[in-house]
């Protein structure tokens, strides 16, 4: 029975495709036959209902595939290539369980099973659902789910078998992934953000196939997207925390082409947030908020294509990945330009938007931010693809932080500055005399950490000018977020439903976005880099800092062999930077020794080793970064803020409305219709 955990992982593999397939084949018969009675008097079309069971059946293979491969690394089934090449014997209970997406095949197999999950999500909201616009994003879907069951049961198996003897002991998973309890979270926050962005993308598909206007539809995409995104935002600074506490080169952000990955979709994501807020409250920006939409989940293709076809070299790809790159660019090019076809061809039918016709307008804001993040998005667009573009054609192109940082500083810049002005704009623009008036407070304060930083010998103007407007986008974030909390208390609809929905939620998530930005240029622009060779119970000064070596210490422990360092900062603690050597490989992986607070971080890396243990002198790599802490509590703020903004107070509030403006009688009048629209749901 040494075959078992293969045959049930494989059948739960065979049981999702075959479910899947039916389901779709089933949904495809009844759209072909509702769009056949169209225009006719006959009966309403049934229902699709009774495809539901096959989505629920899909998460069942789903999930038996999963447990089969997790229960095949946890006993190491050794029968089975991807535990003999990502599992040891020795390796720990944690890093084994996460060795499921430790390489390309088991990756695949984890977005299968969370699409599973978002595609029961999905139709468990829409069961009593009739809509065109649900039976078209269901058959999106259900081809979405198909395509990546095919590559698990064919090019990306995860149960092939060994070929040969099976081994006694496995390859184990790479050292990076062995190194840190982030490698738990990280991945998995990715890809819930990169496999969520099909839902929404189904959705606006659906739209543009139904030639649905209703604007309940632009709520639920929002809806949609903030889960994915909110988790994409923490997962892309988990992995830079991840990065800066394992790899010992004491940053966290490199461009590399794999981080570029992750970020290229969040951008579009966030434009599209923005974007999507004028189109329901206003119908402006129609046809832009679709395309964002649809290039969120097409840069999310790209940026799986990149990671696992082997185009790019990097400590986060996938190589080997065999025909599932090629496949991965065939999904891309279809999706892409079935995409810009349907928006040239059906986009009018959801309407043209309102013209906008102010400057100083929240909508003419949200034109700019959303310049700005597609500027922000070409240029990593670029920067990550033109090198492989231009290998294909035998030449060498190397494009580094340079490229990155003269283009993405001012773009930045402007974006902190639409962060503080577009809240407090209005849709039917502002009176100039009133938006000095909003802007005094803000503007004051930007302007007094400005020079509060120059008196303080502060001179680099770009890092200035972003700590100026981060207190200036802070600021008028707290006064949006202090006027929402006040509402509702005022309501008596509790105080801290001031902090949720889209108001609230956003105001926190523009605040956590402020935090990570302070503390990033910060780091980058007052961080001190160096080292010291210091002999045993000696100290040495580095940046004020005053690190004393007690010591080295060697251990052996099963897998793995440690060396470490024992270090003092300022005289106390007992900081130990390591290099690791695991026992199947020959490869070293160096641990920083971080001492962190609010203030700055002590980064110690060994970076030479003593001839003899507690005998002659050893190097130190030492980093002294100011804020480093901020980054990380920023992403947190920014996950929570977009979670708050999942809930609706609109919904959830049921007490008279304030009105204090023309257009909050505007906003109650569309509130007042929102019942019809709701109708669209059961349409």
């Amino acid at each position: 029975m040494n075959d078992l955990n293969i045959v049930i992982g494989k059948a739960g593999v065979l049981l999702a495709l075959i479910s899947s397939v039916i389901g779709l084949i089933a949904i495809g018969y009844s759209l072909y036959s509702r769009l056949k009675r169209k225009g006719t008097n006959s009966e309403k079309p049934p229902s699709i209902a009774y495809t539901n069971a096959y989505v629920y059946l899909n998460l069942a293979g789903c999930l038996i595939a999963v447990g089969a491969m997790e229960h095949a690394l946890i006993t190491h089934d050794f029968a089975i290539a991807f535990v003999a090449q990502n599992n040891a014997r020795e390796t720990p209970l944690l890093y084994t369980i996460t060795g499921l997406w430790s390489a390309l095949s088991g990756s695949i197999l984890l977005w299968v099973f969370l699409l599973g999950i978002f595609s029961v999500i999905f139709v468990y909201r829409y069961r009593k659902s009739d809509s065109l616009v649900v039976w078209w994003a269901r058959f999106v879907i259900g081809l979405v789910v198909i395509f990546f069951l095919v590559l698990l049961i064919g090019p990306a198996d995860a149960f092939s078998k060994t070929v040969g003897a099976i081994p006694s002991d496995g390859a184990g998973p790479n050292a990076l992934l062995q190194d840190n309890l982030l490698v738990a979270i990280h991945p998995v926050l990715l890809y819930t953000g990169f496999v969520g962005f099909t839902i929404p993308f189904a959705l606006t598909i659906g739209r543009l196939l139904a030639g649905s206007r209703g604007k309940i539809w632009l709520y639920e995409v929002r809806k949609f997207m903030l889960i994915p995104w909110s988790c994409l935002s923490l997962g892309i600074i988990m992995g830079a925390w991840w990065s800066y506490q394992v790899l010992g080169w004491g940053g966290f952000w490199a461009w590399d082409p794999v981080e570029n990955a992750a970020l290229m979709p969040w951008l579009m994501a966030t434009a599209s947030l923005h974007s999507n807020i004028a189109t329901e409250n206003r119908s402006m920006l129609t046809t832009w908020s679709m395309s964002l939409v649809l290039a969120t989940f097409n840069l999310t293709l790209l940026g799986t294509f990149l990671t696992r076809s082997g185009v790019i070299e990097s400590v986060h790809a996938f190589a080997n990945s065999g025909a599932v790159g090629p496949a991965l660019a065939v999904a891309l090019i279809v999706s892409l330009v079935g995409s810009t076809l349907l928006v040239a061809t059906r986009g009018h039918l959801l309407g043209l938007g309102n013209k906008i016709e102010l400057a100083w307008s929240r909508p003419a804001a949200f034109v700019a931010n959303n310049l700005a993040f597609s500027a922000l998005t070409l240029v990593v667009l670029v920067g990550t693809t033109f090198p492989i573009v231009a290998s294909a054609f035998g030449n060498t192109i190397s494009i580094g932080r340079p490229y990155y940082d003269s283009l993405s500083v001012p773009i930045g810049l402007f974006i902190l500055i639409a962060m503080g002005v577009a809240p407090i704009l209005s849709y039917q623009g502002a009176n100039l005399d009133l938006l000095r008036k909003r802007l005094f407070i803000p503007a004051f304060f930007g302007a007094l950490v400005f020079f509060i930083l120059v008196i303080n010998g502060a001179s680099d103007l770009a890092a200035l000018s972003a700590f100026g407007l981060a207190a200036f986008a802070f600021c008028v974030a707290m006064m949006q977020l202090k006027v929402s909390i006040l509402s509702s208390h005022r309501a008596k609809s509790g105080w801290w439903r001031g902090l949720v929905g889209r108001e609230g939620g956003g105001m926190i998530a523009h605040i956590g976005l402020v935090i990570i930005g302070v503390g990033m240029v910060a780091a980058l622009s007052y961080g001190q880099r160096g080292e010291v060779n210091i002999s045993p119970g000696k100290s040495a000064y580095f940046d004020g800092v005053k690190i004393t070596y007690l010591g080295t210490r060697v251990v052996d422990l099963p897998g793995k062999t440690v060396t470490s360092a024992n270090l003092e900062i300022n005289g106390s603690g007992n900081y130990r930077p390591e290099i690791t050597v695991f026992g199947n490989t020959n490869e070293g992986v160096g641990t920083p020794a971080i001492d962190s607070n609010l203030i700055r971080d002590v980064y110690l890396t060994v970076a030479e080793l003593p001839t003899g243990a507690n005998q002659s002198s050893i190097v130190v790599g030492v980093i002294v970064q100011p804020m480093v802490a901020w980054i990380w509590i920023g992403g947190f703020v920014v996950f929570f803020g977009g979670l708050a903004s999942v809930l609706s107070r609109r919904k959830r509030v049921a007490t008279r409305p304030r009105i204090t403006s023309i257009e909050s009688i505007s906003e109650l009048l569309q509130d007042k219709s929102s019942g019809s629209e709701l109708e669209e749901l059961k349409r």
